[in-house]
């Protein structure tokens, strides 16, 4: 998908039933996403999601900001690089689909977004280190976060890092360097094998055919699935002005159920 990602036009998905099926069947089987020529101002992921269900409230508020902040509690609201990792692990129902919007672009060197198939990556580690695979898959890793956003959190929650589906392929990622508890949960003996695996799958993960870089423009959403699509930043600078980003999650359930009732209304076949 390097200088693929699939795009639509915010505007005709905003007006238009058609557009917004095939932009939401498309970030369902695609997992990545672009909506291009948003209005470069705050305020326009509320706008789309009233137009496909709601936004999913988190510890971060309902849209949060991703900006420098002079005390930040988050790599995020820094200029530093931010490694692939899905957002919010710590939660037991983990956001489903992340969208964040371009208002104002880091006008300097970097600031490229980086995405990551994580379940695709998976399937490479079973075939190359069977061992290893079966560590990220049964070994449960501890997750947490504790701050003050829109009120004070204390959120912990344990996963694999590699979480199979009910076919038994590996389904979804949880990996998070930035809130992965310091301690694990697992005998001694089995610390060193769990940090080999896990840095065989970090190998992987920074494969450069195994990642999509694009650096945002102005305008731009770019929406995609949590817990499949790894998401990291280069780190940037700024010669005038500050980087300026929104986000906001939605979870599959709202998203699926409005895919159906448009193909309903609009004669689509499934």
């Amino acid at each position: 998908m390097q200088g693929k990602i699939p795009q639509f036009a915010f505007g005709e998905v905003m007006s238009e039933d058609r557009s917004l099926h095939d932009f939401l069947h498309t970030l369902d089987v695609m997992g990545l996403v672009m909506l291009k020529n948003t209005p470069t101002m705050t305020g326009q992921l509320e706008k789309l999601g009233k137009r496909i269900a709601y936004l999913r409230p988190t510890n971060y508020e309902l849209v949060f900001t991703v900006q420098n902040k002079v005390a930040p509690n988050n790599l995020a609201f820094t200029a530093k690089r931010l490694g692939l990792h899905n957002d919010l692990p710590f939660y037991h129902h983990t956001p489903e689909i992340q969208l964040l919007h371009c208002i104002k672009q880091a006008d300097g060197m970097g600031g490229s977004n980086e995405f990551v198939d994580g379940p695709y990556v998976a399937k490479q580690l079973r075939d190359l280190n069977p061992e290893a695979y079966k560590t990220l898959t049964t070994t449960l890793v501890d997750f947490y976060d504790v701050g003050e956003e829109a009120y004070k959190f204390n959120f912990a929650y344990r996963w694999p890092v590699i979480a199979l589906g009910r076919d038994g392929e590996p389904e979804s990622i949880f990996y998070n360097d930035q809130v992965r508890a310091y301690q694990l949960n697992i005998p001694a003996e089995e610390v060193y094998g769990f940090y080999k695996a896990l840095k065989e799958f970090h190998k992987l993960m920074y494969d450069p055919k195994n990642i999509v870089e694009v650096k945002m423009e102005e305008g731009d959403i770019v929406c995609f699935a949590n817990k499949r699509v790894l998401h990291g930043r280069t780190g940037y600078e700024n010669v005038k002005g500050e980087r300026h980003l929104e986000g906001a999650y939605f979870d599959w359930d709202e998203v699926r159920s409005r895919v159906r009732v448009l193909k309903r209304d609009l004669n689509i076949e499934p």
